[in-house]
């Protein structure tokens, strides 16, 4: 069995300590000194790091390029440079990861990979777009390296959850203004419920604007914090947990419990999180993301169940707590505006009949693109595929099949498809050897979300907040959970 460290070469630990400067003094004494400046160092960048996640639903970008398409701007086609994009590249620069470690075979097959993408992308409608969608996604995957190798767990999950907490707020205001406020520095445009093509909730009194945060859309808010909420499950098990191994060592034989550090401490943690619970749940109802929604019910049923396999009686407890605060949450949004989910849920309206005819359609139109380009549009370029064959609509018709999955296949082709799983097989194997064997409930939890979201909703793929969202979680879950990989013969 190997660690993932193994996977790079030339790696260093995370955590350095370095005794220097020993040697024998005037008295004949040992001087011992730390290297301060070093762990100095290695903190500053744990907070740069946990500042980018942060920054996640930043959305600001300065717009190089925009590509018209049926008459309009398609923001899939739009080259810009996002805020987020300059903060990971210094952050790859000042901690420089270093890359796994690979074989002859699977460079080579790699590199044809690479190059197979760059033809296809010559060869796509709109090739500038191509080949920025390879750049963003080589620097988002070498950030994802940079926080496996230099982050610090908790604060680089404390950072995740604050962020959800503030967008969740921000989302909540949203709503009830019934407006979302254009601006450069935020990276928002304007949004109101009459402004046409903004997401809203349509019942029998009007039109309700949904949340978006900082993100362009509802879903994508709704995504982030759905695997916010999973995040902020875990540490509230891990805290009951962690209080419970202290309890059957010394707890038992403790006179005065709440002058005890580690009793305060909890209390204080389990306090924090059930109130981040509170307000990223009820900012994730006001998104009303079915896909984030359905999939937060499942995971959660799928976390659960690996925690009651574990320990019975604390899953159960821990379990009917946080049922009964979620509850707590629904009924008072049910009590102040009962309409909205239920259109949404009973989806018998105009504009969520509209939506469900939208996303019928697009499968067929996926099916038009692929026999029109079955060796592959070029990335990004789905739209532009799109637009050729059924020429003459509006640029707010081109929209992404609704199927990450299905999205990426028909933009790689068959031969890129094949190139892919080739390269990647053994990592593969390897992951899915942990996944049913040794992977954390949350590890499992959260690719379960991801697979659920992907096959509901294209932005994982398509849109730069999609993208940053899961290669940055997958990144701290492959870290922090301690990953083995089975060495494949």
């Amino acid at each position: 069995m190997a660690s993932p460290d193994s996977w790079f070469s030339r790696a260093e630990p995370r955590t350095v300590s370095k005794v220097i400067g020993t040697g024998a003094g005037v008295n004949g004494k040992w001087r011992l000194g730390l290297n301060l400046n070093h762990d100095g160092t290695n903190r500053a960048k744990q907070w740069f790091l946990a500042v980018i996640i942060f920054l996640i639903p930043w959305q600001a970008q300065w717009i190089i390029f925009e590509q018209q398409l049926g008459g309009g701007v398609s923001e899939y086609l739009r080259i810009g440079l996002f805020a987020t994009d300059v903060l990971m590249l210094a952050a790859v620069l000042w901690c420089r990861p270093t890359l796994p470690s690979a074989d002859n075979r699977e460079r080579r097959a790699l590199l044809i990979l690479l190059g197979y993408l760059l033809v296809v992308s010559f060869l796509a409608g709109d090739p500038l777009a191509a080949f920025w969608k390879i750049g963003t996604i080589v620097l988002i995957v070498l950030f994802a390296l940079t926080v496996w190798r230099n982050g610090d767990r908790r604060l680089l999950i404390s950072a995740l959850i604050v962020s959800a907490v503030l967008q969740s707020l921000f989302g909540l205001w949203q709503v009830l203004r019934i407006y979302v406020p254009a601006s450069t520095l935020l990276g928002t445009s304007e949004q109101t419920a009459l402004r046409f093509g903004a997401s809203v909730v349509e019942t029998a009194s009007g039109r309700w604007l949904r949340a978006y945060g900082m993100f362009p859309h509802p879903n994508i808010l709704g995504g982030f914090l759905a695997a916010a909420l999973l995040f902020i499950i875990d540490r509230y098990f891990a805290a009951y947990e962690g209080f419970q191994e202290w309890w059957n060592k010394y707890g038992l034989g403790a006179k005065n419990l709440w002058r005890e550090k580690i009793v305060r401490q909890t209390a204080r943690e389990i306090a924090l999180t059930l109130a981040a619970f509170v307000i990223v749940l009820a900012g994730l109802v006001a998104t009303f993301s079915r896909s984030a929604l359905i999939a937060l019910v499942i995971v959660v049923i799928v976390y659960w169940a690996m925690k009651y396999h574990a320990n019975r009686i604390r899953a159960t407890v821990l379990g009917i707590k946080i049922i009964a605060v979620a509850f707590a949450v629904l009924f008072v949004w049910q009590m102040f505006l009962p309409e909205l989910w239920q259109a949404r849920v009973a989806n018998n309206t105009r504009l969520e009949n509209q939506s469900m005819s939208e996303r019928v359609q697009g499968y067929y139109d996926a099916w038009e693109v692929f026999q029109r380009y079955p060796l592959g549009t070029g990335l990004q370029n789905y739209t532009a595929a799109l637009a050729k064959i059924n020429p003459g609509q509006p640029s707010y018709i081109y929209q992404p099949v609704h199927n990450t999955f299905l999205l990426l296949f028909i933009e790689l082709g068959i031969v890129g498809t094949v190139v892919v799983f080739f390269v990647l097989r053994k990592r593969l194997k390897e992951f899915f050897i942990y996944l049913f064997n040794r992977a954390s409930p949350l590890t499992v939890a959260t690719f379960t979300m991801f697979i659920i979201i992907g096959l509901l909703d294209h932005y994982l793929w398509s849109l730069h907040g999609g993208l940053i969202m899961i290669c940055i979680t997958v990144a701290l879950l492959i870290c922090f959970y301690q990953v083995i990989a089975t060495p494949i013969a």
